[in-house]
């Protein structure tokens, strides 16, 4: 799993004692809301990297956002295991936040054109680009990518089948969802890095996840769709509203297969005054 659910009884991840005689939800509600008192823990780096090496905002396009900054693959725990060959084959570019929707067929343009129907002109034949859909209850965060070239692509989809076009083997074999609070008061947070993750099918359930690559039908540039349903693990459904949702907190999500050392996409989520208004319906 990505979370790690299988620790002895009064002990978090790394071993930090915690009250007798609480469940491990309210465990978690003490770990991820002890820093609410404490000024510097909002928005503390686990790393010590400055800001603008480490993460930025997005730069001007139409899906700019202030909540999705760009991430380094070398921060916090996920960089300390992956190592200084981890690999970043995407950068993300923009993003949307809105209710849940049925993915619209490839031959319909699909996520692209469903949720970033503006990028749909600047592509062309010769880019490729991740969509990454995370549905976490009413509402759905979804994350652009573009590809650093074709080839970084053809990284990624090497082991699969050339004429399939779902990749759901990826999901079962390869690529695991790894979920990283990036405060240093969060530190003791049950969660597991890139090493010992499950895969992304495992973890959440295959019908809770899907991956499919097709040719963009207007374009022509090349497509990964990536869609997890958050809250079909119950630890993520109680825990993720806490790190994503409270003003100041950061996050940051990779999509990693460790073996091979590549990170698909990575991001940091800030719960911004723009979020945390969208997430309440504002």
């Amino acid at each position: 799993m990505v979370l790690g659910l299988f620790l002895r009884r009064g002990e978090v991840g790394d071993g930090t004692t915690v009250a007798a005689g609480k469940t491990p939800s309210e465990e978690i509600d003490t770990i991820a809301g002890s820093d609410q008192s404490s000024p510097k823990s909002e928005a503390s780096p686990v790393s010590d990297c400055q800001p603008p090496a480490c993460h930025r905002l997005l730069g001007t396009g139409p899906y700019s956002v202030d909540y999705v900054q760009v991430v380094d693959v070398s921060e916090g725990r996920h960089g300390r295991e992956m190592g200084d060959q981890a690999r970043l084959l995407t950068t993300v570019i923009g993003s949307v936040v809105r209710p849940p929707a049925q993915p619209l067929p490839a031959s319909e343009g699909g996520l692209l054109t469903q949720r970033f129907p503006e990028m749909v002109p600047i592509t062309s034949s010769g880019s490729a680009y991740l969509v990454f859909s995370l549905t976490c209850g009413e509402m759905e965060i979804s994350t652009l990518h573009q590809f650093a070239d074709i080839s970084a692509m053809s990284a990624l989809l090497d082991k699969t089948d050339p004429s399939a076009t779902d990749l759901i083997q990826l999901l079962e074999t390869d690529l695991a969802f790894i979920l990283q609070p990036a405060g240093s008061a969060l530190r003791h947070l049950p969660v597991k890095g890139p090493k010992d993750a499950d895969a992304i099918a495992k973890a959440f359930g295959r019908e809770s996840c899907s991956m499919r690559r097709y040719t963009h039908p207007v374009s022509g540039a090349k497509v990964v769709d990536l869609c997890i349903d958050l809250f079909s693990m119950r630890i993520v459904k109680h825990l993720f509203p806490k790190l994503a949702f409270s003003k100041g907190r950061q996050t940051d999500i990779f999509v990693t297969d460790f073996n091979n050392r590549t990170c698909l996409c990575a991001f940091r989520l800030e719960a911004t005054e723009s979020l945390i208004t969208i997430a309440s319906g504002g």
